[in-house]
């Protein structure tokens, strides 16, 4: 998203560009707005930070939005409607901050913006460290056990002389 510079007051324009593609997943930080853990979607591409009309729903009681001129084009152009704005208690980590977050109605992931991110130190280490899934161990174990010959305590090759 790009803040059109030329307007300072009510008349915010933004765009979108957020892309993404089935190979590359999403980096996403849990982050902790109004007392709710939100996920969000790490977006350098998006100048300001929103979230969708589902997770609002969802958290809609926490959440006091104000009408706002803003406006979110995508990166062809088409406007994303913009349901308010709200200035929200942000915690991460030990750091906490008022921000804004503009609420949008469309589906997909709430995206946390540069606004958000000049304003947070984010953990970079922990967000792009890779953690094995419960599947990748259930996998090894297949695999160990139906090539168990391959893989068992053989003493016979202790005293052999290899090479």
């Amino acid at each position: 998203m790009e803040q059109d510079e030329s307007s300072e007051s009510e008349n915010e324009v933004y765009s979108v560009f957020h892309f993404g593609n089935k190979s590359n997943e999403a980096y996403k930080v849990q982050i902790n707005v109004n007392e709710c853990e939100i996920a969000m979607e790490i977006d350098t591409g998006a100048s300001v930070s929103i979230m969708s009309e589902d997770t609002y729903k969802e958290y809609k009681s926490k959440f006091r939005i104000e009408p706002t001129s803003a406006k979110l084009r995508t990166y062809m152009g088409e406007q994303i409607p913009v349901i308010g704005r709200a200035i929200v208690n942000v915690n991460y980590k030990k750091e906490s901050a008022k921000l804004p977050l503009l609420i949008v109605k469309r589906k997909g992931p709430n995206l946390l913006g540069r606004d958000w991110l000049n304003k947070l130190q984010l953990d970079w280490k922990d967000i792009f460290s890779v953690v094995g899934s419960d599947n990748q161990s259930s996998d090894l174990n297949v695999i160990l056990e139906a090539n168990k010959e391959v893989f068992k305590d053989d003493k016979r090759h202790e005293s052999q002389d290899l090479c």
